[in-house]
């Protein structure tokens, strides 16, 4: 278990140090989105839960100098929930985080199609409130994960000043690590150094999961206007527990192409 953690954590160090590659211009796009959450928590309960969830995301990618069909990027989110169950018993506020960087190369490229494919890793957690739980009134997620990452991109050119840009991007994980406590235990007890059975391996054999975002960019002369649709499933299981979460957002946002004036070679 060890080296596999070392493994995955110097993949990680290594895309951080392809990502020091400069050129001319850094891509960023920031974006607000809305929609639906559905979140399944058997160490809160065995009842599915639904509501709402808000979503903050900030994508910054750009090409490397010297690799000009290799680029990296970053993606960062921030979400909250709120969800209530079938019943309307009791609520759970949620609230997550995540980190991520990777690595993609553009196989094909003709102005007007492309298509690229590379790697991700990501960094995720999340915590879950209910208080109408007596016994476990919280709930954490933690997991550290590298997917495949590939996507393709079309361009229709609006008239002479303006270009309509359509997106689609899927990330799927593959292996990691992650926290997952023993029904029954209660956080506080893992303070005394019980650890071994919190923290899991995972792969296809006990975590699936899809995350798709589709962008629709509006690229005028001074600027770019994205509409976005995502649609996100994970799915886990270890300690006997079992968890799930599906969310379908609409967001809007906008992307800004900064350029590297650095006379540093």
């Amino acid at each position: 278990m060890k080296n596999l953690l070392f493994a995955i954590l110097f993949l990680a160090i290594s895309c951080a140090v392809f990502a020091q590659e400069k050129n001319n211009f850094t891509n960023n796009s920031w974006t607000v989105s809305y929609g639906t959450f559905n979140l399944n928590d058997t160490y809160l309960s065995p009842l599915k839960y639904f509501g709402w969830n808000v979503q903050l995301d900030a994508v910054h990618q750009k090409f490397f100098k010297k690799h000009y069909n290799l680029f990296w990027k970053n993606h960062n989110t921030f979400n909250y929930a709120y969800l209530i169950n079938k019943p309307a018993t009791a609520d759970i506020m949620y609230v997550s985080g995540d980190i991520g960087f990777g690595v993609d190369y553009v196989f094909y490229d003709n102005k007007k199609f492309a298509f690229y494919a590379g790697s991700y890793a990501s960094l995720f957690a999340a915590g879950k409130y209910s208080g109408r739980n007596m016994n476990n009134i919280a709930s954490i997620d933690a997991n550290f994960t590298v997917l495949s990452d590939f996507g393709a991109r079309y361009r229709i050119k609006l008239g002479q000043k303006a270009n309509l840009v359509l997106r689609d991007e899927f990330k799927i994980p593959l292996i990691g690590a992650m926290f997952v406590p023993e029904m029954g235990t209660l956080y506080y007890e893992y303070t005394f150094g019980n650890w071994n059975t919190a923290f899991h391996f995972t792969s296809f054999h006990n975590r699936f999961g899809i995350k798709n975002n589709f962008y629709l960019d509006f690229e005028f002369n001074k600027f770019i206007l994205r509409l976005t649709c995502l649609q996100n499933y994970q799915q886990w299981n270890a300690n006997y527990l079992f968890f799930k979460t599906f969310q379908y957002n609409f967001g809007i946002g906008f992307v800004i192409n900064l350029q590297n004036v650095t006379t540093l070679k």
